[in-house]
């Protein structure tokens, strides 16, 4: 996302950002940064639409939990790893 389309440019002085006397809050730059963070935390969200859903990973009852498995991190023992393809459908 290019959130350069959503948030006015920095005011600048003498090629900085940062100086105080350029750093202020309107009201106007405000609702922009409120309006940008509305669309972006919908993008991140995603479509409310979708329901959820759940998938359930049993390790084999037999699985040793005394020695490292491999894709796990290292010093860590048992465990399971799962390869997971999350469900997403685009706006459409």
């Amino acid at each position: 996302m290019d959130t350069t389309t959503l948030l006015p440019a920095d005011d600048e002085s003498y090629g900085f950002d940062n100086i105080a006397d350029v750093l202020k809050t309107s009201p106007s730059l405000l609702e922009r940064y409120m309006s940008a963070s509305w669309n972006i935390s919908r993008l991140a969200v995603g479509d409310a639409a979708i329901g959820a859903s759940s998938s359930i990973y049993r390790a084999r009852a037999d699985l040793s939990q005394n020695e490292h498995i491999e894709g796990l991190p290292l010093g860590t023992r048992g465990g399971i790893a799962v390869k997971h393809n999350f469900r997403w459908m685009a706006n459409t």
